[in-house]
């Protein structure tokens, strides 16, 4: 409906047909456009505004140019823009079908160029090969099939079609959250919608097949945060009053010992933690790693990892999954609320999620970020995203995305907020996300047990960089 759109239409349009009443009911879009021509509706507005909507097109995308609100000439302007991109699309398509039909014939010969050309593609040298579906092993992969290795600086994401519905519930009305524009170098303002959802329907047959990592624990246990005052040391820097008095009886009773514990010393040994945990639950995730498994399978396991370490030592921690399906569309999944422990059924519904969506990691960053300052309820705050790293959604890429979540953890590190990435499994290469995550701490891992050695140190790291960089701000202010 144009209430539900409207935002993407030019705003003299979309607010007359909105206040307009039709008494009538449409099958098509071309039936809708004979009917308002009959009727007078189009009257009075510019015939480059009048047109057919196809919902498709409406909802493929939406004009992201400047900041602030688009009028309607660059409304129409960037629409204009939008077909004429599906058109080259499609007739890159045509080429490139047309292009690998006809290479297909003759790349697995045994000349010289074939060779050549095997090595440029990628593909088996061995056309005799067969594997266990009796393919061979120098044909071409299905249509749709990719093998690729690590993704260099200039690839780029490539959204796909999704193949479910969700059943998921909303249940908060919203959080709105500017966006940076590099090109224009300046925040959109309002620009993103975050909401809360409740996780897709609980798979009762999910396997529970995720393990607690101890050593990880241990080391999780050594991350404290505060300085505590302990009685009854050995040494310290001040004497126990009462242990003096204690030792001054034993000793005139004749029962005291040589050594006493009569000072009191200061140790960092408290906790003051609080730790939101982001989960990339974008259908990215599903792609395999290493023997069919995916990485989603290793994130979730990595996720559960963290949580149930910080809930063991009693620290506030949370859990959310997150995707998106457009800057309006930004989901939250609470899987692990603050003040709550880990229980059997957050663990069954983190088991029961379904990848799929896009990846708007700014706007995730910054309601994480909001999450745990607001409900944590500690001095010191952590974010740890497990992701690949590489943002993406529609009209949301490239230099665009990468620079808005620079700015989105800058935000969050000059708060106080320490922030962490961790992926684990993906295909992009150190670089690519190093240009992403460079104002935080991140690791890319490639099994989950290299994370146990280093995350008390990374953890510290991001932790001692955020309060330096909140000490700064607020000296400057």
């Amino acid at each position: 409906s144009v209430k539900e759109v409207g935002f993407r239409l030019p705003r003299m349009f979309s607010s007359f047909v909105e206040n307009a009443v039709i008494d009538m009911e449409s099958d098509g879009p071309e039936n809708s456009f004979l009917h308002a021509i009959n009727s007078g509706v189009t009257s009075g507005f510019d015939p480059a505004l009048v047109g057919i909507i196809k919902p498709r097109m409406v909802l493929k995308g939406e004009p992201a140019v400047g900041c602030g609100r688009l009028n309607d000439v660059e409304i129409a302007k960037a629409f204009e823009q939008q077909l004429q991109r599906d058109e080259a699309d499609e007739d890159d398509e045509k080429e490139e079908s047309y292009f690998l039909k006809n290479m297909s014939l003759s790349i697995f010969s045994d000349n010289a160029l074939s060779k050549m050309l095997r090595d440029v593609f990628g593909m088996s040298s061995n056309a005799n090969v067969e594997d266990e579906d009796g393919a061979s092993a120098g044909d071409l992969a299905p249509s749709g099939a990719q093998m690729v290795e690590k993704l260099g600086a200039s690839a780029s994401a490539i959204a796909r079609r999704l193949g479910f519905e969700l059943e998921e519930r909303k249940v908060t009305s919203g959080f709105v959250y500017d966006e940076w524009d590099v090109i224009s170098n300046c925040y959109k303002e309002g620009w993103c919608n975050v909401q809360h959802f409740e996780p897709d329907t609980i798979d009762t047959g999910a396997k529970k097949n995720l393990r607690v990592d101890s050593f990880l624990r241990r080391k999780v246990v050594k991350l404290t945060t505060d300085y505590q005052r302990h009685k009854r040391q050995p040494e310290g820097d001040d004497l126990d009053t009462d242990a003096v008095i204690e030792f001054a009886i034993e000793q005139r009773v004749g029962r005291a010992g040589s050594e006493q514990a009569i000072y009191e010393a200061t140790r960092k040994t408290g906790r003051n933690l609080g730790v939101a945990i982001l989960l990339d639950a974008s259908e990215s995730t599903l792609d395999a790693v290493a023997d069919d498994e995916s990485i989603w399978v290793r994130q979730k396991q990595l996720a559960f990892n963290l949580v149930s370490a910080f809930d063991a030592t009693g620290d506030a921690v949370a859990l959310f999954g997150f995707r998106s399906f457009g800057r309006n569309d930004v989901r939250f999944l609470p899987l692990k609320q603050f003040g709550k422990r880990l229980d059997s059924a957050s663990t069954t519904q983190l088991n029961s999620i379904k990848p799929t969506g896009f990846t708007r990691l700014g706007a995730a960053i910054r309601h994480a970020s909001f999450m745990v300052e607001r409900y944590a309820g500690t001095d010191n705050r952590l974010v740890i995203v497990i992701s690949d790293g590489i943002p993406y959604d529609s009209q949301y890429e490239d230099q665009y995305a990468n620079s808005d979540v620079r700015v989105a953890l800058k935000e969050s590190i000059d708060r106080g907020v320490a922030c962490i990435c961790l992926s684990v499994g993906s295909s992009a290469e150190a670089e690519v996300v190093e240009s992403v995550w460079g104002e935080a701490s991140y690791a890319t891992l490639d099994s989950l047990d290299e994370l146990s050695g280093s995350f008390e140190l990374l953890a510290r790291s991001a932790m001692a960089r955020a309060a330096k960089s909140a000490k700064l701000k607020r000296k400057v202010r």
